[in-house]
């Protein structure tokens, strides 16, 4: 896929190169903008304007990898978008996943904790973060998509990692206290679904989480 895109991007031919774009980076796209600003309907707006700048920015297209090309688009496009934000509201540091977008059918406590994790960390930290565990760059990507060198994209997602590490201690003892509290308040129903709920809150947060075998391995 990579090399195809390389090909369309050098070829000139704008629509393909853009379709073919959409097709391999837009669902990954809009998940790293929603991880970003916190919003689905933002981040799809994000992605739009991405793609919008990458058309227009197709004839300096000089051969860097399509995905890292792209998403470095998009990192930009959330940078700016959050500086304009955080103008009108004077709230950034302080933000926390507007709920009204949250179906909670769809979407787990552990999920919920991780997202408001990740927005109490630092843009710069969230955004090195997000490449590295969400859309699987290694740190030479990272480096390259941030514009920074390699030793210091690493330094950035280890820093970001025990940063966010910290931010979900006090939300998953939460999270916990709130399962015992309903799972103790219907004995009757805490006894058949104790291990399934269990089982499940780790497995969900297992998926979440930075492993510490990926973590070291930076």
């Amino acid at each position: 896929m990579q090399t195809q895109l390389n090909d369309l991007l050098a070829s000139g031919d704008s629509r393909a190169a853009l379709e073919g774009l959409v097709t391999a980076y837009g669902d990954a796209l809009t998940r790293f903008c929603a991880g970003l600003v916190g919003s689905t309907a933002e981040a799809e707006e994000l992605v739009q304007d991405t793609l919008i700048a990458a058309l227009s920015a197709m004839p300096t297209y000089r051969g860097a990898s399509p995905r890292a090309w792209v998403f470095g688009i998009a990192r930009n496009m959330a940078a700016s978008h959050l500086r304009k934000r955080d103008r009108r509201r004077g709230l950034f540091a302080r933000w926390q996943p507007p709920l009204a977008d949250v179906r909670p059918h769809e979407r787990s406590d552990a999920r919920l904790v991780v997202e408001r994790g990740l927005a109490a960390l630092k843009p710069k930290q969230r955004e090195a973060v997000l490449l590295r565990y969400q859309q699987g760059f290694d740190a030479s990507e990272v480096g390259e998509i941030l514009g920074i060198s390699h030793a210091a994209a690493r330094k950035r997602i280890s820093v970001g990692v025990r940063s966010l590490r910290r931010a979900l201690d006090a939300d998953l003892a939460d999270v916990a206290d709130a399962t015992t509290r309903t799972l103790t308040s219907s004995p009757h129903q805490a006894h058949a679904h104790d291990d399934t709920t269990s089982d499940q809150a780790d497995l969900s947060a297992q998926q979440q989480l930075p492993t510490p075998s990926r973590v070291h391995a930076l």
